[in-house]
Parts: C-alpha cells; sequence; structure tokens
C-alpha cells in the first residue's frame, strides 16, 4: 500500500471550486429549513400532548364522577338504609332514657343543620318510639314520608306507631 505524504493537501476540484458557495447556500439553506419545520413539529407535538392530557384529564374526572355516583347510587339503595337503620336500632336497644334523650337533642340539632334529610327523622321518630312519645314518633316518620315517600322503613315504623296509638 503506497503511503501518502503528509505535506500533500487536499485541493478542490475546478467544480467543487466553481459550486462550493452555492453548495454552502443550499446547506444553510436545508438546516434553517430543518430547524423551522422541527420547531413546528415540536409545537405541533406539544399541542397535541395538551390536547391529549385535556381530554385524559376529562375522562379520568368523568370516571370519578361515574364512580361517585355509584357510591351515592348504594348509599341510597334501600338495602344499605335498612342497614343503617337497624344498626341505628341496635344501638339504640343498649341505650337508656338520658341517653335516648341525649340523642333525640342530636337528631334535632342535625335536622336544624340539614332538614332535607329523611334518615334524620325517621332516627328521630325510632327514637321517639323509644321514649313512648307516640305522637311525635308519628309526626317525625310522616315528615320522613314527606321527604321521601319511597322509605320502607319509615312506612314500617308509621305502622309500628299507629298500632300503639290504636290499641
Amino acid at each position: 500500500m503506497p503511503q501518502v505524504a503528509e505535506t500533500e493537501i487536499y485541493k478542490l476540484s475546478p467544480v467543487e471550486d466553481k459550486y462550493g458557495p452555492f453548495i454552502k447556500n443550499i446547506e444553510i439553506f436545508l438546516n434553517t429549513h430543518f430547524e423551522k419545520f422541527f420547531r413546528k413539529l415540536k409545537i405541533l407535538a406539544l399541542k397535541f400532548e395538551n390536547r391529549f392530557s385535556s381530554w385524559a384529564e376529562k375522562f379520568s374526572e368523568k370516571r370519578k364522577l361515574q364512580s361517585l355516583s355509584q357510591k351515592i347510587s348504594f348509599l341510597n339503595s334501600p338495602f344499605f338504609i335498612r342497614y343503617k337503620i337497624r344498626d341505628f336500632e341496635k344501638n339504640l336497644n343498649i341505650l337508656d332514657n338520658a341517653d335516648l334523650l341525649a340523642e333525640e337533642k342530636k337528631l334535632i340539632s342535625n335536622i336544624s343543620d340539614n332538614p332535607k334529610d329523611y334518615l334524620l327523622y325517621l332516627k328521630l321518630g325510632i327514637v321517639y318510639f323509644r321514649l313512648k312519645n307516640f305522637e311525635d314518633a308519628k309526626a317525625s316518620l310522616e315528615e320522613a314520608l314527606k321527604i321521601n315517600p319511597n322509605c320502607i322503613e319509615a312506612k314500617m315504623w308509621l305502622g309500628k306507631v299507629d298500632k300503639v296509638l290504636n290499641d
């Protein structure tokens, strides 16, 4: 293999020398346009990411609302209401009259804060029934039924009150 002398310098051919500036201008032109193109592409990608993340947030929020709606639906289901009332009744069975009076005051206070909660009226009616205050029990249970006419528990307790009052 022949060795090249280190002093030999690469020289441009006459064609390269003639079109060198033109090629340099094309190179500069392409570099600047590629730079602009990639900047626009980056902006487009950021816009897409922004729209996609906005869409994903809306979708996630919608799923959270659906989940919350299902939980609220369950909490308002007759099965769960019956469970809560029966649990409340069990707790009342172990209370004496002084504790029942304290529970009555607590329920009245809660009703003043939230007068549209039929469960509070239902619980108050049960407390009055346990205290043998049947007239107030009937009034509380009727108020619970005005707010929620489909409440089976209130109808059941109202039947018990009416039975005691009619005897």
